[in-house]
């Protein structure tokens, strides 16, 4: 990153420290302040050493702290495996009533991976087959000693602050951020951004995360990825091939919940209890991957919906005007257009 010419060296940190000063101008008038992280992040480095998880080395078990979280998330999953929301309709002509189930879905659920997997294919579908001009970015926090809760909060509030940075320096860019588990459990994650940057844009990158949002030491905390070739020689190198098969392999380990090891269940647990996406994606591409639009049928209206027990009992009704989180996917159109 930095010349060896003692000249160049001096050259370049001037710019490097420039570039930080404008920066770290534009964040204060931008409002980009640590203020607005969650409280739990607070203050940094002065937070108690968590020494429950040995730095750099794989989780053998989850960490005592974290088993009273992992296991109200592992209930939660076993609590909602057999439920379903039974919808009751009416003809709109008749008034002849019309009840069906579906079953219930959050991101943990077979539903939820076909209706992601769907998604991907639609994106793949846009983008093509032999994907270019992309910069592949992995984003890792401070984490040595560090609670690995706080560490998923302050990922999350760093991910937007860069962001935003990456659109005031090069305008409205498509991207695809994930979300992923370290060995350790701690998260960290993964950017797709499509278009390429100059060295020059990537050092500035990387003054950003590490000097600006002080999120990373600087030779690790925001690292660039050159794609390598397929083994069958089907992508030469600089290519990710289908977006789809690149993504999946990271989604995978956040959806399959009874082979997960002790790292991923503790990163998912952390990912239900702080309702955390585990990925996003520029608004461009979120309109690529919706589901297309389906008026609804005039034919039927809707009357009422109850959660149900595996048996068919019903354990609680619920409004139309329910507002799900992102765990549970409840979206009233696409219910009724499936039930």
């Amino acid at each position: 990153m930095i010349a060896s010419d003692p000249q160049a060296f001096v050259d370049w940190n001037a710019k490097a420290s420039a570039f930080v000063a404008s920066l770290r101008k534009e964040s204060k008038a931008s409002g980009w302040v640590r203020s607005d992280l969650p409280a739990i992040c607070e203050p940094f480095g002065t937070e108690p050493y968590f020494n429950e998880i040995e730095f750099n080395r794989p989780l053998k078990s989850i960490p005592p702290a974290y088993r009273p979280l992992v296991a109200e998330w592992q209930a939660y999953l076993n609590k909602t495996a057999g439920l379903s929301i039974r919808i009751t309709m009416a003809n709109a002509k008749t008034g002849e009533p019309l009840t069906k189930s579906i079953p219930y879905v959050h991101r943990w659920t077979p539903i939820y991976r076909k209706s992601l997997l769907a998604k991907l294919y639609a994106l793949d579908a846009y983008l093509g087959p032999d994907v270019r001009d992309v910069e592949m970015i992995s984003l890792t926090t401070y984490q040595r000693g560090r609670d690995p809760m706080a560490c998923l909060l302050q990922l999350k509030a760093y991910l937007g602050r860069l962001i935003e940075i990456m659109r005031k320096r090069f305008g409205t860019v498509d991207y695809f951020v994930i979300l992923e588990p370290h060995k350790t459990g701690y998260p960290h994650a993964h950017l797709a951004y499509f278009r390429k940057l100059t060295d020059y844009e990537k050092n500035q990158l990387r003054l950003a995360w590490s000097c600006v949002i002080k999120a990373g030491d600087l030779p690790h905390g925001l690292f660039f990825s050159e794609p390598q070739a397929s083994h069958d020689g089907t992508y030469e190198s600089g290519s990710i091939g289908g977006i789809r098969n690149y993504f999946m392999k990271y989604v995978s380990k956040g959806l399959y919940a009874a082979e997960m090891s002790p790292a991923e269940q503790l990163f998912n647990a952390m990912l239900w209890d702080s309702h955390t996406r585990l990925w996003s994606c520029s608004r461009h591409f979120s309109k690529v991957m919706a589901r297309p639009v389906t008026e609804a049928n005039p034919d039927w209206e809707f009357l009422e919906a109850y959660v149900c027990d595996p048996d068919g009992n019903a354990l609680s009704k619920v409004s139309k005007k329910f507002k799900p989180t992102d765990d549970d996917m409840v979206n009233w159109d696409q219910l009724i257009e499936a039930a």
